[in-house]
């Protein structure tokens, strides 16, 4: 048999730091030296545990923004214009988010923190509910207009997106061609099975699909 040891420890001073003080921040160490795939050993951070809590709590203004009716979620259209004849012929849906607590935050720091939740879920399904309703108006000026939506690989692995798009669409009575999905270019697009099929899915159904590899 063979073990594998994971290790935190925390200094202290004996006139300043109290028993639950230390015991705390040894149980930190150990927690981040589990996360970073154990069998290592990690000292005690304040800077690292004063981060993680940040991201708790930003991780808990998220559930209680979607659970609020998605209060302060907005989605922004990045326009996507033809070079040839500098025409609009479509745009890109991207979220953004306002928090009372801390202010405009950027994606990067946000999203990761909604799929390690898989707060992206209910947040996708709303996000393409706002964007395919965006889309039916622009198509009464421009009948082309096309609208870019990103899915997250949690969203597509862990939800019926397929499901939650024609539902969408079926419900604002628009054409499948008017809808281009976007995903992240990464391994997982050829090698998960799941992947895949959800793809060849959308694209059965009509639907144009794109690869964002930012």
């Amino acid at each position: 048999m063979f073990f594998t040891i994971s290790g935190g420890a925390a200094s202290f001073n004996t006139q300043e730091n109290s028993y639950e003080d230390v015991l705390k921040n040894a149980k930190f160490a150990l927690h981040v030296s589990k996360l970073n795939g154990k069998n290592t050993f990690t000292p005690y951070s304040e800077d690292e545990y004063l981060s993680y809590i940040r991201r708790i709590d930003i991780q808990e203004e998220l559930r209680k923004c979607v659970e609020n009716d998605f209060k302060g979620f907005e989605v922004y259209y990045q326009p996507i214009m033809k070079p040839q004849t500098n025409t609009l012929y479509g745009s890109e849906a991207l979220i953004r988010w306002h928090s009372e607590k801390y202010g405009f935050m950027s994606p990067v720091d946000f999203i990761p923190l909604l799929e390690e939740s898989s707060l992206i879920i209910p947040l996708g399904k709303w996000i393409i509910n706002q964007a395919v309703q965006q889309c039916k108006k622009w198509c009464g000026i421009i009948p082309d207009f096309t609208v870019n939506i990103n899915l997250s690989f949690v969203q597509v692995i862990k939800s019926d997106i397929v499901g939650d798009a024609m539902e969408c669409i079926t419900q604002e009575d628009i054409s499948h061609k008017n809808i281009v999905f976007e995903v992240t270019e990464s391994g997982e697009l050829e090698s998960n099975p799941m992947v895949r099929n959800v793809l060849r899915s959308f694209e059965l159904l009509g639907f144009k699909l794109a690869i964002d590899d930012f």
